[in-house]
């Protein structure tokens, strides 16, 4: 998956160094959006992160910060929906990990 993934962002690598604010962004945005659709998508977070360690990116902490709104935007109305139905999803997914991988249904 992550192959596929370095293919998918190489055109825009360079683009990203030239209007870094907004692409940065987006790049937050697209993670979310993938984490949001399947946890799976949370695999793609190592590469981004080596954009970040190893790409052309001069002001890493800005950079990140923005890549992090980014992130967090796709999950507003998951959060709003969680809040307004005591936390449905979150408790699913803790009790997923707790308990309900060991049930044999």
């Amino acid at each position: 998956m992550l192959i596929l993934i370095r293919f998918a962002l190489m055109p825009v690598l360079p683009e990203i160094e030239r209007r870094l604010v907004i692409w940065i962004f987006l790049l937050g945005a697209s993670a979310g959006l993938t984490a949001n659709f399947h946890w799976q998508g949370l695999a793609m977070i190592p590469y981004i992160v080596a954009i970040f360690r190893f790409g052309a990116v001069k002001r890493i902490t800005s950079a990140f910060f923005l890549f992090l709104i980014g992130f967090g935007v796709p999950f507003i109305p998951m959060f709003l929906f969680d809040l307004h139905h005591n936390f449905f999803n979150l408790r699913g997914l803790v009790y997923y990990y707790t308990e309900g991988q060991f049930n044999m249904y």
